[in-house]
């Protein structure tokens, strides 16, 4: 997939791509305010409003493919944009940072997610001969 940051580009634009590729993984962007390279829940950005132009003044073109890991795109925002950038994955109802998944490839990730999502399948009760057979 590729990105095209421009000046006018929005959080939420980039956000809503990589989620139409990536349904089961998500982007945050977060401000590390007091420099310390770990990022808050207050550092998180949510206005999704805001412009690349506003945060880094920083414009390109940027390719993510399935094979990126999740750290790799990380570094690769930072080094083309200058924006802190975490990827997220889906396990059921939540959304886990991917600290010690950040090897996966986006692929992976995302299909990892996509099992956590389906339904266990329950196997069927054993009828009474299937039952008299085991005692």
């Amino acid at each position: 997939m590729q990105l095209i940051i421009t000046h006018f580009t929005t959080l939420r634009r980039v956000r809503d791509a990589f989620n139409a590729r990536f349904p089961y993984l998500n982007l945050e962007f977060f401000v590390d305010s007091n420099a310390d390279g770990q990022y808050t829940a207050a550092e998180k950005l949510t206005n999704h409003a805001l412009t690349f132009e506003s945060l880094s003044g920083k414009t390109g073109l940027m390719e993510l493919h399935d094979t990126d890991t999740a750290g790799n795109v990380e570094q690769k925002f930072a080094t083309t944009f200058g924006v802190v950038v975490q990827v997220f994955y889906k396990r059921g109802a939540s959304w886990l940072l991917t600290t010690t998944s950040d090897k996966l490839s986006l692929f992976e990730l995302n299909n990892r997610s996509l099992e956590y999502d389906k339904p266990i399948q329950h196997e069927m009760p054993a009828d009474a001969l299937d039952r008299m057979e085991l005692e």
